[in-house]
């Protein structure tokens, strides 16, 4: 259900299975973790990891013997949520904006043809 909600704000699959288990689990995990709880390979992981270090969501922390462990940032659902909906936001107006420019548009093209019938009886008469 979680995965399937960030894949639907606009994360990639690897990245949306990643995320579940950290909120799941509540807590940092490892990259040993994270590859027996998701199944993917480390470096698979730790690609899409860079990705979601970019978009703020996680933070790379040093645990005990320098471990690298990864934790969820803090606000991290809630921003992705935030920045999902001003993308929806930003195409909503680009469609407006389109639509009004076509009506403009239809409505020019519709009193040019009015002109041209307008004419056409003109020269009938």
């Amino acid at each position: 259900m979680i995965v399937r909600f960030l894949v639907l704000i606009g994360l990639p699959l690897v990245a949306a299975r990643i995320l579940s288990v950290l909120i799941m689990e509540g807590r940092p995990l490892s990259l040993d973790e994270l590859s027996r709880k998701t199944g993917y390979v480390k470096s698979h992981i730790s690609t899409t990891l860079k990705y979601l270090e970019e978009k703020l969501v996680i933070e790379k922390i040093y645990g005990k013997r320098k471990k690298l462990m990864v934790k969820l940032k803090e606000g991290a659902l809630k921003n992705l949520l935030m920045d999902h909906i001003e993308k929806l936001k930003n195409h909503i107006n680009e469609i407006i904006e389109y639509m009004s420019y076509s009506e403009k548009r239809i409505d020019a093209i519709i009193r040019d043809l009015s002109d041209v019938l307008e004419k056409l009886e003109v020269d009938k008469d």
